[in-house]
């Protein structure tokens, strides 16, 4: 090989070095960019995850909060009716408790979307319950009142579950067992009417009652 040849060579070996240094430096620069993109991508799903999150945590504290609070005045019309005080199975009285679970029931409708299926099937299940006797298909009984009361203590727990559980993802600090309402289905409740599933109810807590015992 002449001086000429292998100067040539050199050159050639130079050129196809700095090439490949400057395909390097723009696969890198490629590999960096990409790299950079999918890190702002994971980035912005995580804070659209966040908010998502974020909205549900609210909306379910304000539901909660809302349906919580609609809830007393029935516990306490309830109280009145079970307690068989003068006055208290009068129309004014039932009138006002059907006026409240009204607007118990289009606060369930309204916060339904943000729940479970499981938990608005509960909400459900309390509003047969209080539909009976609001609607005067069935009479409170001073002896009704335990079972009642374990009704209430059950839509305390299921709120408290929908928060915990649900929402937060963590085990909810509820001790002991619950009763729990019978799970009928629209069609079985249509057919048979509020009362029988009050009276379903009423006979279920009493066995559960003896066997928690």
């Amino acid at each position: 090989m002449t001086l000429q040849q292998e100067k040539m060579k050199i050159r050639y070996e130079h050129k196809l070095q700095v090439w490949r240094i400057v395909i390097e430096k723009v696969l890198l620069g490629i590999l960096i960019g990409i790299g950079a993109l999918a890190a702002n991508m994971l980035i912005e799903n995580y804070k659209s995850d966040l908010s998502r999150q974020k909205f549900l945590l609210e909306s379910r504290l304000m539901a909660l909060q809302a349906l919580r609070e609609s809830i007393s005045p029935l516990q306490n019309h309830l109280w009145h009716l079970a307690q068989g005080e003068k006055g208290t199975s009068e129309k004014p009285l039932l009138g006002t408790y059907e006026a409240d679970l009204v607007k118990f029931m289009h606060l369930g409708n309204r916060w339904n979307v943000v729940f479970s299926a499981r938990f608005n099937e509960a909400i459900q299940r309390h509003i047969w319950t209080h539909e009976a006797i609001a609607h005067r298909h069935s009479e409170v009984q001073r002896e009704h009142w335990p079972f009642l009361f374990d009704v209430f203590q059950n839509f305390d727990q299921a709120t408290r579950e929908a928060l915990w559980d649900e929402t937060l993802g963590i085990r909810s600090p509820i001790q002991g067992g619950r009763f729990e309402l019978e799970p009928w289905k629209f069609e079985e409740v249509h057919k048979k009417g509020t009362k029988a599933y009050f009276d379903t109810n009423f006979d279920k807590w009493q066995r559960w009652k003896t066997t928690a015992k």
